[in-house]
């Protein structure tokens, strides 16, 4: 698997969400990764998206 760095918080404020891509690649012999299908990586998927939470909101 291959994981692309987490997005900012979807909020700046209360609770949101980050995304990140998540890919199967298979390395050649020659060292070169290419892309392949999820099915022929065999450990878990790591996660696309977790939660994550900004400062508190202000009320009025």
């Amino acid at each position: 698997w291959v994981t692309g760095d987490w997005s900012q918080c979807s909020v700046t404020c209360g609770k949101g969400l980050q995304q990140r891509e998540v890919g199967c690649v298979y390395q050649l012999q020659n060292g070169t990764y290419i892309p392949t299908r999820d099915l022929y990586c065999l450990s878990s998927k790591p996660a696309s998206v977790q939660h994550c939470e900004g400062r508190h909101c202000l009320t009025v």
